[in-house]
């Protein structure tokens, strides 16, 4: 007679659960370098602030605004390599013991890392708001002259971008350094070259890429480039592109690059067929 063990089932709840935390789990020096990047930024900010009046100078203040979000967007590039840091595709063989398939296990991992980087975001713009309080600054809602709401939409929207974009690397690549170099670089070197033989072409398709009407620059920043005249300092006028925000354009890139990314996480995510 044989007594077959009776082992718990183990549900999607559990995993999701277990998935979050051990994201967190990896992304907690990382929380704690940007706290501590907030708290010494509010100190030297305060003692600015200090000198600057104490000097007999007026009130500073702080108004809020979407760009001050950039720097954190940017930092969306590198986040996923801090969500899969010790697990380069080579050391992913423990996926295949994992109870949920092991494409769908690393589409968990890159949601949670997701979910707490948005937090971070959010926590960032909550700071900058609780600062603009403090300093009597405007915190650019509402009223006549208060950024649009899709402007507030833009930061989170495009550091999902960049996020999704830099999981495509992470989790395809055994040295994600090298292609962000190699993406870099060799953008650049297209470029030169486009401009050194003179190929027009190349040059245009180049610049739609990266801040075209469905470019990527136009997606992170929610602006297109518009040529205007400019006064220098030193009272020369010049016609330089500017950004102005456009909500219509801002969409289609967004939508296009979102649609991208997403694809390529996914093709990444399902390449190896489970056993």
């Amino acid at each position: 007679m044989t007594t077959e063990a009776s082992y718990p089932r183990v549900t999607w709840q559990t995993v999701a659960r277990e998935q979050a935390s051990a994201v967190g789990v990896s992304l907690r020096r990382e929380g704690a370098l940007m706290l501590g990047a907030l708290v010494l930024l509010t100190v030297l900010f305060t003692v600015a602030l200090v000198r600057h009046q104490s000097d007999g100078n007026g009130p500073v203040s702080l108004n809020l605004d979407p760009s001050i979000l950039f720097p954190v967007v940017i930092l969306g590039f590198l986040v996923p390599l801090s969500v899969w840091k010790g697990e380069d595709p080579s050391r992913r063989e423990y996926h295949w013991a994992m109870p949920i398939p092991r494409s769908s296990h690393a589409i968990l991992k890159v949601i949670f890392g997701w979910s707490w980087y948005m937090a971070a975001v959010a926590g960032v713009l909550i700071w900058a708001g609780l600062i603009a309080i403090a300093t009597g600054g405007d915190l650019g809602i509402g009223g006549t002259d208060g950024v649009p709401l899709w402007r507030w939409i833009v930061p989170f929207a495009a550091a999902t971008i960049a996020y999704l974009l830099g999981s495509m690397v992470a989790l395809g690549s055994e040295h994600p350094w090298a292609w962000y170099a190699g993406v870099v670089i060799g953008f650049f070197l297209l470029a030169g070259t486009a401009a050194a033989a003179n190929l027009p072409w190349l040059l245009d398709i180049l610049g739609a890429i990266r801040n075209g009407p469905f470019g990527l620059e136009t997606a992170i920043t929610g602006e297109i480039p518009i040529p205007r005249e400019v006064t220098t300092s030193w009272g020369e006028v010049r016609t330089m592109l500017v950004g102005v925000p456009a909500l219509t354009p801002w969409i289609g890139a967004a939508l296009l690059w979102l649609g991208l990314a997403v694809s390529g996480v996914l093709a990444i995510a399902f390449r190896h067929r489970e056993r």
